[in-house]
């Protein structure tokens, strides 16, 4: 039965198309999806809210021979996460202290970002749901890269795994909103160590403090807005 599905967060058209037996690329190219397509770019980066339709399951036959043993691939299995480790090369040392310009007047301080580094040479274990998925360890760039079921709800790294160094990497799956959205780029600006809620209000003061501060360590006009360069910058640091 065709329906108009209301994504939920954690949904992706990767996930609602698993868990309704489709491959992702049938439901993001139905015509009448066109809209969200559109509107959204990327089918792992949804909106709560955003309406997938999901049409009626068809049957698909396959001619072969009787009596034979015959392989079927199917597709679109599994999804890969990706993920880029990095670390502060140095503490700021410079204490950053608010400023009151009169007695009832107050003024945010500015946001600095610290100088960081890819987590290069370390041993990882990889988990999908509670079960290891990848085991190695990070290249020069600090990159990991592991193949997951598609309909996983959650991830975690295990750095260092088994030695008295290990620390868990938590990853809240699809969580990411669209860099359109005021959370989006929140979210983003967060993880790239710019320190901003998500919930942060489009137009705040603490909003414009981590899109200045990204903007002064990219090179871009520190103006503080989200305007169409500094969003691609955004996006184009963070990988999506």
């Amino acid at each position: 039965m065709a329906i108009d599905h209301s994504v939920q967060q954690g949904e992706s058209v990767m996930s609602i198309a698993e868990e309704n037996g489709f491959l992702c690329e049938t439901l993001w190219n139905h015509p009448k999806n066109s809209r969200l397509k559109a509107k959204r770019g990327d089918p792992n980066i949804l909106m709560p809210g955003d309406v997938l339709h999901v049409p009626d399951r068809g049957e698909k036959k396959e001619s072969a021979g009787v009596e034979q043993c015959h392989n079927f691939k199917r597709k679109g299995i599994p999804a890969v996460v990706r993920v880029v480790l990095r670390r502060p090369k140095k503490a700021a040392d410079e204490k950053i202290e608010h400023e009151a310009t009169g007695p009832s007047e107050y003024k945010e301080p500015e946001l600095k970002a610290v100088e960081d580094e890819p987590m290069a040479d370390v041993p990882y274990a990889v988990y999908a749901d509670g079960k290891l998925v990848k085991e190695g360890k990070t290249g020069g760039d600090g990159k990991i890269e592991a193949k997951i079921p598609p309909a996983a709800r959650g991830a975690r790294i295990l750095l260092d795994p088994g030695t008295p160094k290990e620390r868990t990497v938590d990853l809240n799956l699809r969580a990411m909103d669209p860099i359109e959205e005021a959370s989006g780029i929140c979210k983003r600006l967060n993880n790239l160590g710019f320190q901003c809620s998500p919930d942060a209000a489009e137009n705040s003061v603490e909003l414009a403090s981590a899109i200045r501060a990204f903007q002064a360590r990219h090179g871009l006009e520190e103006t503080g807005r989200a305007d169409g360069t500094t969003r691609s910058a955004i996006k184009d640091a963070y990988g999506g």
